[in-house]
């Protein structure tokens, strides 16, 4: 199985190179695998050459070490909001020099923390990118928005429950 590793930036094996009026491309599988070492509620993790931890806080009995599991889940989705943004900005010849991120999500944690019947699924996610020094407009900026969205393999895995909303908007000078 081929696997595009293009993410982590190393070239992929043989991976079909994109169609221009040819037949539909193939399907390009990215295999993903992280390892963990975990302890109490903290687990040391490993992808590939990359080393990074995810802690529960306090409140949960953690040691508080390090980012919890969902603030990397929403900076997972920050992250590949970015990845995404610049790929399909250079597919339409946009330069977007630099954004500055924010990612809000809301959760029931009932259940967590008592094992209520309630919904433990993220309500709503919000990502929003200021963006610094690129010459478009804003109703540039929301098409890119929207490509982005239908691309980002991240904000596309999450439950059709989930409200996900992605905003892009010109930093205004001070």
């Amino acid at each position: 199985m081929t696997a595009c590793t293009a993410c982590i930036g190393e070239a992929s094996s043989g991976a079909p190179g994109p169609s221009k009026g040819g037949p539909e491309p193939q399907p390009l599988p990215y295999e993903v695998e992280v390892t963990s070492a975990s302890s109490g509620l903290r687990s040391a993790l490993q992808a590939g050459e990359f080393h990074f931890a995810l802690d529960a806080g306090r409140a949960l009995g953690g040691e508080q070490s390090a980012a919890s599991p969902v603030q990397g889940f929403i900076g997972s989705i920050v992250a590949c909001t970015q990845i995404t943004l610049q790929i399909v900005a250079k597919d339409a010849g946009v330069e977007l020099p630099a954004i500055s991120w924010r990612g809000f999500g809301v959760f029931d944690a009932q259940r967590l923390v008592s094992g209520s019947e309630t919904d433990p699924r993220f309500q709503r996610i919000t990502v929003h990118g200021k963006v610094e020094g690129a010459a478009v407009g804003q109703a540039e900026l929301d098409a890119l928005a929207a490509r982005t969205s239908a691309r980002c393999p991240i904000s596309q895995s999450l439950h059709p429950s989930i409200v996900y909303e992605l905003k892009l908007e010109k930093q205004r000078s001070e």
